[in-house]
């Protein structure tokens, strides 16, 4: 087998799917970042105030997205409302925030800083989704070159604690093989060794090494969301108070959320 051919088989049995997916998520946080530099480099700053907060309910619970009114810099007074909400809300009614729009389009303006948290999970999961796949790939090429085995692509194909691809073909020293079973114990030793990083002890089909990584993504948003304003149980409560009397909540929206912020003290 020709060096082009093993090293086009390492990378398109497997990794590719992974590396797309992982490019996805990247792509998506590394745009809306993108947007979002070129907006604060060419767009204009003012102070608006939060006079409102919209409730968006769905099946999961309800969301509260910040309305702002500023005055632009040819005098006009602009509303608008952000296209970030979440419970609890980010912002209060009153509360004064920066602004930023671009001339021609005032009715655009964004909430300075909004979504920056949003934006890094989806770059940092995307990141490791990519050197995940990537690591398969050079695993593939290891076992190409190094080891001698070509893992091919069979029907059925199973991942499992000890190994990858059970039920797949696989090409050893010129002989072909229907599963990494039947290979000679000194081949499969190396094959089970060489794919144990992939190991998924709990069994939930996810291999460990990854569920690892995106646990410590889970932290660092748990960590970053700990310094947010409004994170206090007293704070929170104290803005669901006034959100009520200022009739942004119903009744019975106000008594579900308390007891949920006081079952988390």
């Amino acid at each position: 087998m020709s060096v082009i051919k093993q090293i086009f088989n390492a990378f398109t049995r497997g990794p590719v799917y992974i590396v797309f997916f992982g490019l996805i998520f990247f792509g998506v946080g590394a745009g809306l970042t993108y947007q979002q530099l070129i907006l604060e480099r060419e767009g204009v700053q003012a102070q608006g105030e939060v006079i409102n907060l919209v409730t968006n309910c769905d099946d999961e619970g309800c969301s509260y997205a910040p309305v702002v009114r500023f005055k632009a810099q040819d005098g006009g007074t602009i509303s608008f409302e952000s296209t970030y909400s979440s419970n609890p809300p980010s912002h209060y009614v009153g509360e004064t925030v920066t602004v930023i729009y671009r001339l021609e389009a005032p009715e655009k303006a964004d909430i300075k800083g909004e979504g920056q948290l949003f934006r890094i999970i989806f770059m940092s999961v995307g990141g490791i989704v990519i050197i995940l796949g990537l690591g398969m790939f050079f695993l593939n090429l290891r076992n190409s070159f190094i080891i001698g085995i070509d893992p091919g692509v069979g029907n059925g194909a199973a991942v499992g604690p000890t190994g990858m691809m059970r039920s797949a073909t696989t090409i050893y020293q010129g002989k072909t093989y229907t599963s990494v079973d039947d290979l000679p114990p000194e081949a499969r030793a190396k094959v089970q060794k060489a794919m144990s990083v992939f190991e998924d002890k709990d069994g939930d089909g996810i291999p460990d090494i990854l569920q690892g990584a995106v646990g410590n993504i889970s932290l660092v948003q748990a960590d970053q969301s700990a310094g947010v304003p409004g994170s206090d149980p007293g704070e929170k409560l104290r803005k669901l108070q006034q959100m009520l009397d200022e009739r942004l909540i119903t009744r019975q929206e106000y008594k579900a959320k308390k007891a949920e912020i006081l079952s988390r003290m």
